[in-house]
């Protein structure tokens, strides 16, 4: 059932040889939702994801068409950053291609900021957004600050002395609306908006 549905939105989630589930699935690294029917279980979501200590990554989300709207991928990467968070890991990373407006919507929803933007590959030439979301646990140094609300990391609190930020040009120039980080710097102008700092 994994395989069919992976294999039924190549196009969003990409392509793996059949042997990839077994292996991951015998690894712990694939969790499957099922919806109980009467006595029969019937497939509703996976998460495919790889760990490589301290840090993961999901490698495919997928929900059956009958089972969206019902929580379903919530519950699986709830389930998924419990479980990291408990064995000390400190982040979970995903690669949304841009133009999949709804799995970024999800992505960004959960917690999942952009920390950076890559090419994809040749032949669909997409434009990848590297979504990370920083786990809970017990750490060394604290975690970044960053969020999708907060994109700087910075702190909520006001002093009486405003830090000052040199930036370059190019963060100017993305200030255009068609720009890939726009919502990244229009946060950062209304951050200086609440006199959170100066530019």
């Amino acid at each position: 059932d994994v395989r069919r549905a992976a294999d039924s939105d190549k196009d969003a989630l990409g392509f793996f040889p059949s042997g990839v589930y077994e292996e991951f699935a015998r690894k712990g690294q694939l969790y499957v939702a099922s919806i109980q029917d009467g006595d029969e279980f019937r497939y509703a979501g996976h998460l495919l994801f790889d760990c490589r200590c301290p840090r993961s990554t999901v490698l495919q989300m997928f929900v059956a068409g009958e089972c969206r709207g019902r929580g379903v991928a919530k519950l699986l990467l709830r389930h998924l950053v419990d479980s990291l968070t408990a064995h000390g890991f400190i982040s979970i990373y995903a690669r949304v291609a841009e133009d999949l407006l709804s799995a970024n919507r999800f992505w960004e929803q959960n917690s999942f900021y952009v920390q950076r933007v890559e090419r994809g590959g040749n032949s669909r030439k997409r434009t990848i957004l590297v979504r990370v979301r920083e786990l809970e646990s017990a750490q060394l140094f604290s975690s970044s600050g960053l969020t999708p609300a907060n994109p700087l990391g910075l702190s909520g609190e006001r002093s009486a002395e405003l830090p000052i930020f040199l930036l370059d040009l190019n963060v100017l120039f993305d200030v255009g609306p068609r720009r890939p980080k726009h919502q990244a710097v229009e946060s950062l102008y209304h951050a200086e908006r609440m006199n959170y700092c100066r530019l």
